[in-house]
């Protein structure tokens, strides 16, 4: 799976949506562990917001799939 690859945006989209839609659900739940539930549930969500990283590197070809240099 190269990095600028659909594949991969699509699946690290997917990622995004369903750990953001489980910190929505979690977040207000009135149970003991919500101070550790909380972060645990934002952290991961924001590190597979690397998707948007995905996007700009594709349209903008910082780091291609090819190796070797010129292009």
């Amino acid at each position: 799976m190269p990095l600028t690859g659909i594949p991969l945006i699509l699946v690290a989209g997917l990622g995004v949506i369903l750990c953001a839609a489980g910190t929505v659900l979690a977040w207000r739940r009135e149970w003991r562990p919500r101070q550790l539930v909380r972060p645990l549930g934002i952290l991961p969500t924001e590190a597979l917001l690397i998707t948007v990283g995905l996007v700009v590197n594709r349209s903008e070809l910082f780091y291609t799939s090819r190796s070797g240099w010129p292009p």
